[in-house]
């Protein structure tokens, strides 16, 4: 049975997989303008307002696991 997460949820888990996607495709570029490195660094700020503290397992400090991405995961595999 699916979880049915909060639209709010899934949204923002979908921003910020976005956003890391963008920034990936940016890192791909052979030389970075400066354009390019104000634009990673406003994705990065984004991604930071998006994923609080409390969205992710902490290990030693860091955090590795992120909850929401699990959890949209276990929905996904749920609803097929």
């Amino acid at each position: 049975m699916p979880l049915h997460l909060p639209e709010a949820l899934l949204t923002q888990h979908a921003r910020a997989e976005e956003a890391l996607q963008e920034i990936r495709q940016l890192r791909l570029k052979s030389r970075l303008s400066l354009k390019d490195l104000r634009q990673i660094a406003k994705l990065r700020v984004e991604i930071a307002q998006l994923s609080p503290p409390e969205r992710y397992g902490w290990i030693d400090g860091r955090p590795r696991i992120d909850i929401l991405a699990e959890l949209v995961k276990i929905d996904r595999q749920t609803a097929e």
